[in-house]
């Protein structure tokens, strides 16, 4: 799967600065990842395999028009993934991180709060696995 975009479908609560200042972020909606050869994806918390893990799905976790979306292929933590082959693993059996990898970087995805404990009802947004 080539990645060609990268979107942060977000809730109002989620409005605010995606820097990555601290060397991360996270919001509470979900992630929109494009490919040039195959159907997005949606990438947010879920209950499988344990609650607040992290789930990717086909189609949006969120009811439609609930979500405004936020262009993030230019991001210093996305852009050197896109045009690349993406690879994608849960890193851990309670499915709490989710590396997305190409021959360029590494992005991680995991349920973690602000305080750094699992399974949270949000996304965290990161170019490291432990913060």
């Amino acid at each position: 799967m080539l990645l060609a975009t990268v979107h942060y479908e977000i809730l109002p609560s989620d409005a605010g600065s995606f820097t990555g200042e601290g060397g991360w972020h996270q919001l509470d909606g979900e992630v929109r990842l494009g490919f040039t050869d195959a159907p997005e994806i949606f990438i947010s918390w879920g209950n499988k395999p344990l609650q607040y893990s992290v789930e990717i799905r086909s189609a949006s976790f969120f009811y439609a028009g609930c979500l405004s979306s936020l262009q993030m292929s230019a991001h210093p933590y996305w852009q050197s993934l896109i045009g690349h082959q993406l690879n994608i693993a849960h890193m851990d059996s309670g499915h709490q991180i989710l590396s997305l990898s190409a021959v360029s970087g590494e992005v991680f995805l995991s349920s973690q709060y602000g305080d750094g404990t699992f399974q949270g009802d949000c996304i965290r947004v990161s170019q490291r696995t432990q913060i």
